[in-house]
């Protein structure tokens, strides 16, 4: 079986019974003030110098022109239909921000949300059954993307991706999940 090109995530999406978001949902109203009113806005600029920078690509949802593939024994990846030049933005990495517990640190699709208190951590941006196509992007420990914490005016951190050298379109983009082996291994899942 040959790889399916140039699937419209959106379509994917629908298919698998998933729902897309537009912005960052929260499971408890309480917990986004919570999280809004941690950050001090003029204490770290580099946060707010990236959120200034993509600001409007945030507001208005935009993102680098993509498609999904599909690869047997691999699954679902996200490629480039343009080429992009390193440190360009790719999109925001969108799911439900909820406390975490033991299950969803093994999640596959659960990103760590950034707080600058230890009383606050434990927090994750869950993208299981809600999100966008960034929940598509597989690992590679030679990555072409970095996932970044921006600061909004909003006071919320945001999680986007930059490329980390210039991608030629039909690249798949990867990202080096780090060594948190279990999410290592579950996306390796299909050679065992």
């Amino acid at each position: 079986m040959t790889a399916q090109n140039n699937l419209s995530w959106k379509k994917v999406f629908s298919n698998l019974g998933l729902k897309e978001l537009y912005c960052l949902e929260f499971k408890k109203n309480s917990d986004k003030k919570k999280l809004s009113s941690c950050w001090d806005k003029n204490k770290d600029p580099t946060k707010k110098f990236l959120a200034v920078c993509f600001e409007e690509n945030l507001r208005k949802n935009l993102h680098a022109s993509i498609s999904l593939s599909y690869i047997p024994k691999k699954g679902f990846c996200v490629v480039l239909e343009a080429t992009i030049g390193k440190h360009a933005y790719i999109g925001e990495y969108l799911g439900i921000v909820k406390k975490g517990s033991i299950f969803t640190f093994f999640s596959p699709y659960t990103v760590s949300y950034p707080t600058p208190f230890t009383s606050f951590r434990g927090y994750v941006i869950d993208a299981e059954k809600k999100g966008n196509f960034t929940r598509f992007i597989n690992h590679s420990n030679k990555a072409n993307t970095e996932l970044k914490s921006v600061l909004c005016k909003d006071g919320l951190i945001r999680m986007i991706f930059l490329s980390k050298r210039s991608i030629r379109k039909g690249e798949e983009l990867t990202l080096n999940y780090g060594t948190f082996l279990p999410k290592i291994l579950w996306s390796w899942k299909h050679l065992f």
